[in-house]
């Protein structure tokens, strides 16, 4: 049973902050490219590879500097010579993850790996370690600061952060989207109102959105 749509999104006010230029949006294929990679890496490699103490590997894979990082003779993501990236030789050569004592370990399937290389090749867009509310909060000051002052004041932010949690699989969000953005229609205007601006991603895995109110 589809939930309803005020569990789908949360709508946040951001008015006051400095304004640069703005780069192109992301869209939802470059923004699924980058929730399915990630997927792959915290399902494959963060049992090793997460930054924490107590891990036998000094990389990080779920810091996207440290995975895309040039300060190692190979790096894990290479995005000058994608066809080197470790990761992708790593799982396509079967050295990564490893099998384990017993050999029952998970191994990534052909599609894990594609998905992987359509990342990177799509310049390796950024993700968070986790989607939490951090991750939205920064997304959200990061593209404000892209805003005039007097857009600003009519912009609003809606997220779709808590479908993509790990472990689960996540929606068809290209049809969350228009349901969102119809229902945003529907309660503008006595139901009349039509979304005049186009409706932007916010973020590299287009799960946090901008609308403006005008």
């Amino acid at each position: 049973m589809t939930k309803p749509l005020r569990w789908t999104c949360a709508v946040i006010v951001l008015p006051f902050l400095s304004a640069t230029l703005s780069a192109d949006p992301p869209t939802r294929a470059s923004g699924d490219r980058v929730l399915k990679a990630r997927s792959v890496l915290k399902r494959f490699c963060s049992e090793c590879h997460a930054g924490k103490p107590e891990q036998p590997s000094g990389l990080n894979l779920m810091d996207h500097a440290d995975a895309l990082s040039e300060n190692r003779p190979i790096p894990a993501v290479n995005r000058t010579a994608k066809d080197r990236s470790l990761i992708v030789q790593w799982m396509t050569d079967g050295s990564m993850p490893p099998y384990g004592r017993d050999g029952t370990r998970r191994r990534p399937t052909p599609d894990d790996i594609v998905a992987v290389k359509a990342w990177i090749d799509d310049e390796a867009r950024s993700y968070p370690a986790e989607y939490d509310d951090r991750y939205v909060a920064d997304a959200i000051l990061a593209d404000a600061k892209t805003r005039s002052v007097e857009d600003r004041t009519n912009d609003r932010y809606f997220t779709f952060q808590q479908l993509v949690q790990d472990g689960l699989p996540w929606p068809n969000l290209a049809e969350r989207f228009a349901r969102t953005s119809t229902a945003l229609e529907r309660a503008s205007v006595g139901g009349q109102g039509k979304l005049n601006a186009v409706t932007l991603a916010a973020d590299p895995a287009a799960v946090v959105f901008r609308y403006d109110l005008r």
